[in-house]
């Protein structure tokens, strides 16, 4: 359901920092939110050197910004990018500093995953979809390599 994107200058994260973000945000959404695992998708790119720019300098900013579906409170919203803030910093031994978070909310209907539209966030709607989605998909067929 979510999309994470983690932008960073080329060659700042090695595979195991790749491995240790894409864990721990997809805890975190997990934790905060309820969604199931499978259904937390987290994407990595890199800029090159120089093309980034904070406050009208060359800069290097570590940006987590993500679709997510709108109804989250704004309590879990903040504690969400807390915590990836702090993940971020932890795996990468940046400052916060040099951290955006963003959570770019968008109306459920406007998205689809695995062929279905994405219901409201309100738990009986949640637990019907998820029920749909194993239903089609059992457990050894919910991801893929492709």
């Amino acid at each position: 359901m979510p999309v994470y994107t983690v932008a960073t200058e080329l060659g700042r994260l090695n595979r195991t920092q790749m491995e240790k973000l894409a864990y721990g945000i997809t805890t975190i959404h997990g934790e905060e939110t309820g969604a199931p695992e499978p259904l937390i998708h987290v994407v990595f790119t890199g800029y090159p050197q120089g093309v980034a720019w904070s406050s009208g300098r060359p800069s290097a900013p570590n940006v987590i910004q993500a679709s997510i579906r709108a109804g989250r409170s704004q309590e879990v919203r903040v504690r969400m990018m807390e915590r990836m803030t702090a993940l971020m910093c932890d795996v990468t031994g940046v400052s916060a500093r040099d951290v955006i978070v963003a959570l770019f909310d968008f109306p459920p209907h406007w998205a689809m995953e695995a062929g279905m539209v994405l219901p409201p966030t309100e738990k009986e709607a949640e637990a019907a979809w998820d029920a749909e989605f194993y239903a089609r998909y059992p457990t050894d067929e919910q991801t893929s390599d492709a």
